[in-house]
């Protein structure tokens, strides 16, 4: 057999050498493909640098930036003057879309849907957007596509003459404010656990910002719910530890423990502190708090007299009164905080109102309220509690004529929005018993919180069995718009009715600084509601009126039970609706007023 020719071998070596070429080729085209564009966002409010996989960036407050990376694993170190911030090891893995990398989570960054609707055969026009997606609180995040990354949508579209149909186009957006206002956006509508790892996330990075502590802890708070009672008390005693001198830090502790049932531990814990440290006024009040109404008030009294330029003192020993509704000894207190207590205006000026109607001086109080709230030409934001406080004060709802101090605020906000204005409208008539207009109620989105408490507050007129529909289903958010004493007036009558487990429920939704066995003692009459000393008179009410109804269904007097509830509800609320509305109870079952089965 011959030798192939020297030609042939010639042949067969190009044509390797052509195919080797091709694959060097495909290779290096499939390697310079094989990258992915990473946005890098910078919320927080000082430079900071980034190290990316050898390339360093430096991102102003509010800046990003656009930088390209291979497949594959990708380690990124934020620091700020030298110090670490962060530290992540991400991946960007085959299959393309927009990759995200917002420092600390603390970019506003949110992905929306843009809707363009057809108008004519060549144009589209971009209909409203729908409920975006938080990317706040995430560092990283990988989306499959996005047609507009931090930049607006155009208001139309330019189609193709056979197009059909809606076209959709997603959106990268970034919101107004720093990261605390995102942050209450999270937890207000809903989205608690991406609050929480923010906040949390901040706080570890920038231990020198008390304000991301006191976020997480609150945050950490909302999360009861999923995590459980004893996480949570575990985390309040921790912050109590870090905080020995803050009032508030104790009474979060205290709080919480008195809703796990725990009441005698702290009233074991501030005996043996004060026991300790006696000249103490912040551990004295602490354990006045966990004391019957007697008591507490021999000792507040007993401390305003030896500290009584205590603005502590002050405040507890005016509280107090109000609680026990000693109106004339409660004034000169209220007066004095006006004078020189920084925080009166926030904490301290309804309380103020609230003495002075006791003291039948309604006139002033409603002026002192309506004075509090900023004129619609001052263009500042309309105070929705401010209005309802007025509203209560006056003793009524009052949106027509041209004199209604109320008619021009609400009419200010239905004229900025028609939406937000119904939604005022119905949550106000709803808080104060009146009738809810249903086209007012129709134009709010239902995942709306306010709403949901209107819902309720509505039914609330209807009886106890009208609420458990919507109040089984609505959660903290929603009680928020309500107030603790709607959460304990249902959770008493459902635990009269002898629902528990919805009783239970009520206590922990409507987060009421009440313990159940604390709960189910007072209905049950094991215990005297005035030796809850740190409830509101209008939560003392709320319980008291189950109470009273109890009375009824057995068929004992309740006369003098319902004259103290009406005693305690003096300003129009969820009391004096059930007051108004519910029909009594009758011995064995029946109720009055209801219809004969």
């Amino acid at each position: 057999m011959s030798a192939p020719s020297t030609s042939l071998r010639r042949g067969l070596l190009l044509l390797a050498a052509i195919f080797g070429f091709a694959l060097a080729v495909v290779a290096v085209l499939r390697n310079a493909a094989a990258v992915q564009e990473v946005v890098f966002v910078n919320g927080l409010d000082f430079t900071v640098q980034v190290s990316a996989g050898g390339t360093w960036l430096r991102l102003k407050p509010n800046e990003h930036q656009v930088r390209a990376f291979p497949e594959g694993a990708l380690e990124i170190t934020v620091t700020h003057e030298g110090k670490l911030l962060a530290q992540d090891m991400v991946l960007l893995p085959e299959g393309g879309g927009h990759f995200v990398y917002n420092v600390l989570g603390a970019a506003p960054l949110y992905l929306s849907k843009v809707v363009y609707s057809p108008r004519s055969a060549s144009g589209a026009t971009a209909a409203p957007e729908p409920e975006p997606r938080p990317l706040l609180g995430t560092p990283f995040e990988r989306v499959s596509r996005v047609d507009y990354v931090l930049t607006e949508p155009p208001s139309s579209l330019t189609l193709q003459r056979d197009a059909r149909g809606a076209v959709t186009r997603v959106h990268l957006g970034l919101a107004d404010g720093d990261w605390t206002v995102r942050f209450n956006w999270l937890l207000n509508s809903g989205h608690t656990a991406e609050a929480h790892r923010l906040a949390e996330t901040i706080a570890r990075a920038l231990p020198d910002m008390p304000e991301a502590k006191e976020l997480a802890l609150f945050s950490g708070m909302s999360l009861d719910g999923g995590e459980g009672s004893h996480a949570v008390v575990a985390t309040a005693r921790a912050w109590r530890d870090a905080n020995p001198d803050s009032l508030d830090a104790h009474r979060l502790w205290a709080y919480q423990m008195r809703r796990a049932g725990r009441l005698d531990e702290v009233r074991a814990h501030y005996t043996a502190e004060l026991a300790t440290t006696p000249n103490s006024a912040l551990l004295a009040i602490l354990l006045a708090r966990t004391e019957t109404g007697r008591e507490a008030r021999a000792r507040i009294e007993a401390l305003h007299r030896a500290h009584p330029d205590d603005l502590v003192v002050r405040r507890a020993l005016a509280m107090l009164y109000v609680r026990e509704q000693l109106w004339a000894e409660a004034l000169p207190l209220f007066i004095a905080l006006a004078g020189d207590d920084p925080e009166y205006a926030e904490r301290y000026a309804d309380a103020h109102d609230e003495v002075l109607m006791g003291l039948g001086r309604r006139e002033e109080a409603e002026q002192r309220a309506a004075a509090r709230i900023p004129s619609v030409e001052a263009k500042k934001p309309t105070p929705w509690n401010e209005l309802l406080h007025f509203a209560r004060l006056r003793g009524r709802l009052v949106l027509a004529g041209a004199s209604s101090p109320l008619k021009h605020h609400v009419s200010h906000v239905a004229v900025e929005d028609k939406v937000t204005g119904a939604l005022l409208r119905t949550w106000l008539a709803a808080s104060m018993g009146e009738d809810v207009s249903d086209a007012d109620l129709r134009m709010v989105p239902v995942e709306v919180p306010r709403r949901s408490a209107a819902v309720i507050l509505a039914a609330l007129q209807a009886g106890p069995e009208a609420v458990v529909g919507p109040s089984a289903t609505a959660d903290t958010r929603a009680f928020h718009f309500m107030g603790s004493e709607v959460g304990i007036l249902l959770a008493a009558e459902f635990e009269r009715l002898g629902d528990s487990a919805l009783a239970a429920r009520m206590l922990q939704v409507s987060k009421a600084e009440l313990g159940f066995a604390e709960l189910q003692d007072v209905v049950r009459g094991a215990r005297d509601v005035d030796s809850l000393a740190t409830m509101r008179s209008e939560e003392r009410a709320a319980l008291l009126l189950a109470v009273a109804r109890g009375q009824d269904a057995r068929g004992v007097r309740s006369t003098e039970t319902y004259a103290r509830v009406k005693k305690l509800a003096l300003l129009p609320g969820a009391v004096t609706i059930a007051l108004a509305k519910w029909p009594r109870p009758k011995p064995g079952g029946a109720v009055a007023g209801a219809p004969a089965p």
